[in-house]
């Protein structure tokens, strides 16, 4: 009996855990916004650049920035990148800081469209 109780501790806790990792990620669009983004060829890479709000009640840092580029015919992926874009650190609460990044390796000249998200972050207390 205590081997049971042991294993639905442990399920318990995973199940926790994995609620408080999707919790996070899905409040990250709420503290933080992507204000402005965009992206441009230049000497056959890709750069993406962007500006970025803290709408949380404290700092943030580490904040992971992907970005996916698509074809325009079918929506197919043709490359991915990401950054840490925020250049004041930590970035403050009502705070704007800007990001940049270069992508390698993708097929520019079949570059259609981008999409952004922010994908992690880290507050600081």
């Amino acid at each position: 009996m205590k081997r049971n109780s042991i294993v639905i501790v442990i399920v318990l806790l995973a199940v926790t855990i994995a609620m408080g990792t999707l919790i996070r990620s899905g409040e990250s669009e709420a503290l933080l916004e992507l204000v402005d983004c965009s992206w441009y060829v230049k000497d056959d890479t890709v750069v993406f650049e962007g500006i970025l709000k803290n709408n949380s009640d404290k700092p943030v840092a580490y904040v992971k920035v992907e970005v996916v580029y698509y074809d325009g015919e079918n929506g197919n992926i043709l490359a991915s990148d990401y950054g840490y874009p925020v250049q004041e650190y930590p970035l403050q609460p009502d705070h704007f800081g800007s990001f940049g990044k270069v992508t390698f390796n993708a097929p520019v000249s079949e570059i259609k469209w981008a999409e952004y998200r922010i994908v992690d972050y880290q507050q600081v207390f």
